[in-house]
């Protein structure tokens, strides 16, 4: 089985003051379930906000970035609405890339939010762990 490097820089889901996608420099504990196998932590925290958007390039993820903005909903009160088109807005990316295998997937935290799995079922599971951080 490959390993599943997650890089992580740590996400805060949060409303900003002046409502627009921030990264700041912070640190925090990192717990999620299950365990990645590996997790890089930088000092800095991206703070997203209610005019943030979620995108995929990929017809067949829209079902997916309906559910992780009902959950961030949820979970925050913060509406991420996906978008069909990929600029400055779209700081949640979902892809699939087939070179990685069915179950491996990778969250990258830079100034946007890079999720990319071997498959549907991969990035269901990157949602999971990006909904505990």
């Amino acid at each position: 089985m490959k390993n599943y490097p997650i890089i992580i820089s740590i996400i805060v889901l949060m409303t900003s003051c002046d409502k627009t996608t921030q990264v700041r420099n912070s640190t925090v504990d990192v717990a999620v379930l299950p365990h990645p196998k590996e997790i890089t932590i930088s000092e800095n925290t991206l703070f997203l906000s209610s005019e943030s958007n979620i995108h995929s390039s990929q017809e067949e993820l829209q079902p997916l970035l309906q559910l992780f903005e009902s959950e961030v909903k949820k979970l925050t009160g913060i509406t991420i609405e996906p978008t069909k088109v990929k600029n400055q807005k779209a700081d949640i990316i979902f892809e699939i890339d087939s070179s990685l295998s069915e179950d491996e997937y990778y969250l990258n935290v830079d100034k946007t939010i890079q999720v990319t799995g071997g498959s549907y079922q991969a990035l269901t599971m990157a949602k999971a762990t990006l909904l505990q951080l």
